[in-house]
């Protein structure tokens, strides 16, 4: 389940179950005597209800845990939640593959699938794609990233 990690207009997905907070988080908390608690909020993608609430959404390496049939949905869920010019960075593992491994779900994207999903989704444009290298020593993984844009008019 990804762990929701609220600033005051940016939310930050995981899949991990340990994580390291950011330093925003704990600066904040130290300056609004707020606890990370307060901040955090535990949820998954089909159960967002969020409407015109952030600037932005880093979802890395966390929608790749959701299976193809139902990204369009959660993609149009993702705009919903962004204010008008909002920004949407994603990121999976290249590939048009989807498998389970370690008891771990993973649907891969390549460039043709990320604009399929993207044609599907309403109020939101996507503006690029880019590959990258894994960095991690031991992997030879190509990542595809994202970003899109909230159109003005929704």
């Amino acid at each position: 389940m990804p762990i929701g990690l609220r600033g005051s207009s940016s939310i930050i997905f995981t899949s991990l179950i340990r994580c390291a907070l950011p330093s925003w988080l704990f600066a904040h908390c130290r300056n609004a005597s707020a606890s990370p608690s307060d901040l955090l909020t535990i949820t998954d993608f089909e159960t967002i209800d969020w409407e015109l609430e952030f600037d932005g959404i880093w979802a890395c390496a966390s929608l790749l845990h959701v299976e193809r049939s139902k990204l369009n949905a959660i993609t149009q869920t993702m705009s919903n939640a962004l204010k008008p010019s909002g920004v949407l960075y994603a990121s999976f593992k290249y590939g048009d593959t989807e498998r389970i491994k370690d008891g771990r779900y993973f649907t891969d994207m390549d460039e043709q699938l990320i604009e399929m999903l993207f044609d599907n989704v309403s109020g939101i444009t996507l503006e690029e794609i880019w590959v990258t290298e894994d960095r991690r020593v031991a992997n030879i993984n190509k990542w595809i990233n994202i970003l899109a844009r909230k159109n003005e008019a929704f």
